[in-house]
């Protein structure tokens, strides 16, 4: 009877110390996939704490040993323990946990740091057997983590290329310093229970009652400081219900209860360094069950808990170490038997799972009971094996022809969608026709309505036909010659009539003669007769949409935030020529002299209408942004702009780099100048009458030069610089690397991409825009190219291969449609949506695109390309540093976008432009500026409200550091307060751009692309 109550009291303490480490770990791998908290909020443990403190309604006749001869206690009660004591114990363990997020490692190789302590602290010895096989232990466990570097191919020293071994180093001292401390927590616990004859139950409620505290004032001060970054962003980024995040705390806390009372048993009876020998094992079986659990090697995130090599042979290593342990502490204890007959209190020293055992049986339990606990690691071990080989072995190649057939019925549905005749405005009683323009594709007006199903619907039926120059950008994908010519000779429509012919520089909308000014300028069309047709207002334009054209749609009170916008309607979008389609049309020319041989009518349509293309790159110069210069036509820029960017202009005064800061000049987003404007305003103006940057527009730039020095090198066989390619477009070229750069590494693109990317709502197109310059670049051997344009490249793929990547990885997401699992991305389009009940419900509108988006972006960033002069047909190889989790989640989304392109129409939708103005966050008024004044030249006041529209307000120069704080955070603009955060949504009603066809032709181009990587 007493063996067989010494095997039930060892495998079901040790049982339940395992089950519940497992438990609690595979919790917290579950919590942190659902949402991704940062570690340092000490959420988690503050649950682990709270299962501890709850052991205090457990009654302490449960908590002790087996009832033997040897092993009567009366416990004294916790209050007899220093509060002192405690406090240190809560504290240390608070600081353990912050020094590392391994865990499991972590603990498991504080082994060596329990020995160690318990020979010179608990002066208990330790046989060399042992000290062999804890070594044992410890070796396995370091080749369970080991994780070979990739060395990078970036040809720039960046600060995380020089710092990335010290940062190493450090982290690893981190992990170690936490190990000791785990280790010295143990042996202090251990030293107090058996010094003052506590309840290990009583003890380890106090000990959690303090360390609760502890990490409630933690919480209350570090975690609350960081609350946006660390808490509130990672909830909204989660699509996980919140009743299930809670769920997981719960089982969390409920767990808790049960490891920490197998826990502080275990010290109290076998000592801290049987208590790592378990440890450690637990590490192996987590190992195993995650890998059958939480393994897919599909997963960016999840394949990390799959069986590798380390792993394996780390556990097998880890497997033996714990035998021979077992197998020293039997003959230790076989040798202490020899010499003594009378019983002792259990020791450290004494085998797993048994205090001392006395003869040849008691050494038999010792052995079965170990045994039986490392054979089902074994066991664990094989199976977790097959299971990651199996689901490895189902990582099925793309299905190619699949894949094929799915581009062929997108080129086909793009081709059908071509507007085959033109069309003029038309709006009767009964009938209402849009004007369209023969060879464009379909685009139209949204308003961007979040909310209930109601709202839902609005936002994706209610639209305004719009013939823009922007949607067609399919000049980068093989369409027939009959649509591609089509298509070329719509977009020479868009031309800017102020000018020569020839000029090259182009509009968005087409153009409308102004008698007054005898200029032309852009409007939307078929908006703007709305406007004029229901007196201005657009919520009777939008309501004359919703009847004529989706009457089953009800126009109720329901739906009408959808007027709630200030009127963007008339003259507010009258606007001059723009430098993002002048760009658009250069690269345009570049593509289609890829293909004159296949389409020479094309080429030499495009060519007759742009025949110098150095005066329109010099038209970048002229417009440029120059905030250094003494000029206030050239360095007066939007005070969103300003704001944005106005810690990396005070960066380049505080370098007192003077050449630095005279070179640098950004293209702006239109071409007009502030004496330009004065002469045709009202009639058509830059919207708030001020210049902006939009660092999107700024990188088509880049892309527009580039391809354009590309296309002069090859038709002229030259290998000299282009003549347009002067030293200002040289400091232009750089100047938007740089702050391009120093945009993404910030963070400032992404935290502020309402006044960053300002026509441009959704943030993954920057990576994409910045990807396919260095894409180019890398199509001819950089010494063809100048130095500034290999500059660009180098800086832009350093940025793209970590920060942009990490980004990409950070916001993928997971869903499984008729049971096979797919990766892909949303942008914000529906993201903000709700259920007829008012729950949050993601509709992904926008997800075909982006998702699309996101894979050119991976491709370009982290392939190389292939071709000569004479062979347009590139193959794309990936780079030897490529991260394995890229080549997964290429071919994921891959599969994604072949399957279900085609079937989930309602995510074909997306947001290629916008207005600046997309809520309070970027209202142009509420920013800081030291330029206000009417057209005609008197002073006006920026500070009050209700001003008229005919004033030009702006940033003139670099404001002095000092200054600009004072105007930020202690002066009022338009009765308002500077807006300095954006909550990352767009949860306001404002005006966006969609194209089915342009979603359409970003899938085919990212299939085509992904079906060329060899």
């Amino acid at each position: 009877m007493k063996q067989n109550s010494v095997i039930v009291h060892a495998l079901s303490v040790c049982g339940l110390f395992l089950a519940s480490g497992i438990c609690n770990t595979l919790t917290v791998q579950l919590i942190y996939d659902n949402v991704h908290f940062d570690p340092k909020t000490m959420f988690t443990n503050l649950c682990i704490f709270v299962g501890y403190l709850m052991l205090r309604f457990i009654p302490s006749n449960l908590s002790g040993e087996p009832t033997t001869s040897h092993n009567h206690r009366k416990w004294k009660p916790a209050s007899s323990v220093p509060r002192s004591r405690y406090f240190a114990l809560a504290v240390f363990d608070c600081i353990a946990s912050l020094c590392t997020t391994i865990g499991q490692i972590a603990i498991g190789s504080g082994i060596i740091f329990g020995a160690l302590l318990s020979k010179f602290v608990l002066k208990k010895h330790l046989s060399t057997g042992k000290w062999l096989s804890i070594l044992t232990i410890v070796v396995g466990l370091c080749i369970c983590v080991y994780k070979p570097s990739h060395p990078s191919t970036t040809t720039i020293d960046t600060p995380t290329d020089q710092y990335s071994n010290l940062r190493s180093f450090v982290g690893v001292l981190f992990v170690l310093f936490a190990a000791f401390v785990f280790s010295a927590s143990n042996i202090f616990s251990e030293y107090v229970i058996k010094e003052y004859e506590v309840s290990p139950f009583q003890f380890a409620s106090r000990y959690g009652y303090y360390s609760v505290m502890c990490v409630l004032t933690y919480i209350g001060t570090a975690t609350f400081y960081n609350r946006k970054e660390w808490v509130i962003e990672p909830i909204l980024e989660s699509q996980s219900s919140g009743f299930y995040i809670f769920v997981l705390f719960a089982i969390l806390s409920l767990g808790s209860v049960f490891r920490s009372s197998s826990v502080f048993t275990l010290l109290s009876t076998y000592g801290t360094v049987t208590v790592g020998v378990l440890y450690a094992i637990q590490s192996i079986v987590v190992f195993g069950t995650s890998a059958i659990f939480l393994c897919d090697p599909l997963d960016p995130i999840r394949k990390v808990q799959c069986i590798t090599t380390p792993k394996l042979l780390g556990s097998i290593i880890v497997i033996i170490g714990g035998l021979w342990y077992t197998m020293a502490a039997v003959t230790s204890s076989s040798s202490s038997s020899s010499t003594s007959t009378t019983s002792s209190p259990p020791s450290s020293s004494s085998p797993i799972l048994n205090s001392k055992p006395t003869d040849s049986n008691d050494r038999k339990i010792v052995s079965y009971t170990t045994t039986t606990i490392l054979v089902v690691c074994v066991f664990i071990i094989i199976q977790s094996s097959y299971l990651t080989l199996v689901l490895a072995n189902t990582d099925e190649p793309c299905k190619i022809g699949k894949i094929q057939n799915t581009i062929s019925k997108l080129y086909q549905l793009i081709e059908d969608s071509q507007i085959k005749e033109s069309t003029s405005f038309n709006l009767t009683k009964d009938k209402l026709t849009w004007q369209e323009l023969k060879g464009l594709f379909p685009s139209d007006i949204h308003h961007n309505i979040c909310g209930n199903p109601n709202k839902t619907q609005a936002r994706r039926s209610i639209k305004i036909s719009d013939p823009n120059m922007f949607s067609e950008k399919l000049g980068s994908i093989k369409i027939s010659n009959d649509v591609l010519e089509s298509g070329t000779e719509a977009i020479l429509y868009f031309r800017d009539q102020n000018r020569l012919n020839g000029s090259g520089v182009y509009t968005f909308w087409p153009q409308i003669y102004e008698p007054n000014t005898k200029t032309y300028f852009s409007l939307p069309v078929n908006l703007g007769q709305l406007t004029m047709a229901t007196n201005g207002s657009l919520e009777k334009v939008f309501e004359t949409v919703a009847k004529m054209t989706v009457p089953s749609i009800p126009f109720s009170d329901d739906v009408t935030i959808i007027t709630e916008t200030p009127s963007q309607g008339g003259s507010d979008m009258a606007i001059p020529a723009d430098t993002d389609d002048t760009s658009v049309n250069i690269a345009l020319g570049y593509l289609l002299s890829t293909v004159q041989h296949s389409h020479p009518k094309v080429h030499q349509t495009w060519q007759s209408a742009n025949p110098n293309i150095s005066n329109v790159i010099a038209s970048y110069v002229h417009y440029s942004y120059v905030p250094f210069s003494k000029s206030p036509d050239t360095n007066t820029i939007d005070p969103r702009t300003y704001y944005m960017m106005h810690e990396f202009l005070q960066s380049l005064t505080t370098a007192n780099d003077t050449d630095k800061q005279q070179s640098f000049i950004l293209p702006t987003t239109w071409m007009m100048t502030l004496a330009d404007q004065r002469k045709t305003s009202p009639y058509f103006h830059i919207s708030f009458n001020m210049n902006n940057i939009d660092l999107s527009v700024a990188l088509n730039a880049l892309f527009g030069i580039a391809s354009a020095t590309r296309q002069y090198i090859v038709e002229n066989n030259n290998n000299s610089c282009p003549p347009f390619f002067t030293q200002d477009i040289a400091n232009i070229c750089t100047s938007i690397a740089d702050i391009v750069s120093w945009s993404i590494k910030s963070g400032r693109a992404f935290n502020r991409a309402d006044i960053a990317l300002v026509y441009y709502p959704s943030i993954y197109d920057y990576g994409w825009f910045a990807s396919r310059i260095v894409s180019l670049l890398e199509e001819f051997e950089h010494p063809l190219y100048p130095s500034a344009l290999e500059y660009a490249h180098d800086i832009l793929l350093d940025a793209l291969q970590q920060d942009v990547t990490d980004r990409l990885y950070h916001h993928v997401k997971l869903e499984i449609v008729e049971k096979k699992m797919y990766y892909f991305w949303d942008g914000f389009l529906g993201s903000q949506d709700t259920g007829a009940s008012g729950n949050p419900l993601h509709n992904g509108d926008d997800r075909f695109m982006t998702t699309s988006i996101a894979v050119l972006t991976l491709i370009d960033t982290w392939t190389t390309t292939r071709s000569t002069s004479t062979s347009p047909q590139l193959t794309y190889h990936w780079r030897p540093n490529t991260p394995s989790t890229v080549k997964s989640l290429v071919k994921s989304a891959v599969e994604y976008i072949s399957d279900r392109v085609l079937i989930d129409k309602e995510y074909t939708f997306n947001a290629f432009f916008s207005g600046s103005h997309k809520g309070s966050s970027s209202n142009f008024y509420s920013y800081p500026v030291n330029t206000c004044q009417y057209l005609n030249g008197t002073q006006c006041n920026p500070h009050i409200h209700n001003r008229p529209l005919s004033t030009i307000q702006g940033v003139s120069g670099v404001v002095d550091k000092d200054i600009y704080q004072e105007m930020v955070y202690h002066q009022t603009w338009d009765n308002t307060t500077t807006p300095t955060s954006w909550a990352g949504t767009y949860p306001d009603t404002f005006l966006f751009w969609s194209s089915t066809p342009l979603t359409y032709s970003f899938c085919l181009h990212a299939l085509s692309k992904a079906l060329n990587i060899n």
